[in-house]
Parts: structure tokens; sequence; C-alpha cells
């Protein structure tokens, strides 16, 4: 079947939305932690390069990487 091809952009809304994380030991698989964070970057940001489109597709806000550090730079840094 071939591509389905627009000769006029196609335009989605951009859904509030949450994500959820649970980080784990690389070495032993135990769980470390587990949290929520809310999508937090700006639409323009947001919207995705590619997208294949087949059925009701919902695009989130991306995580600011500066808010997703801030929530996992103890997991990282800290010692035994």
């Amino acid at each position: 079947m071939p591509a389905l091809r627009s000769r006029h952009p196609l335009t989605f809304d951009v859904y509030p939305a949450t994500y959820d994380f649970t980080v784990y030991e690389a070495r032993t698989g135990t769980s470390l932690a587990a949290f929520s964070l809310p999508g937090d970057d700006a639409v323009a940001q947001s919207w995705p390069s590619s997208a294949n489109v087949v059925g009701s597709e919902h695009f989130g806000p991306h995580i600011k990487p500066a808010t997703f550090t801030t929530q996992v730079r103890d997991l990282i840094t800290r010692t035994r």
C-alpha cells in the first residue's frame, strides 16, 4: 500500500501529560525509586519530528532535561 501523503500540513493537539519512571540499579536490578513528572516543555519544543499516524494518537509535552536531571541527580551521584 502506498504511503499516505498530504498536500496540506497535518495539525494535532498537544495534551497535558504525566510520565511515570522507575529507576533500577544496573548491577542488581533492584528498584531504587519510582516517580512521576509532568511534561513541562513548550509545545513547539514537544512536537515530534515524525510520527506514524494510525489512529487517535495523543501527543504530550516533553519533560525539560533540567527537570529530569534534578529528579535523578541524587540517584546517579550517590554512593553506597
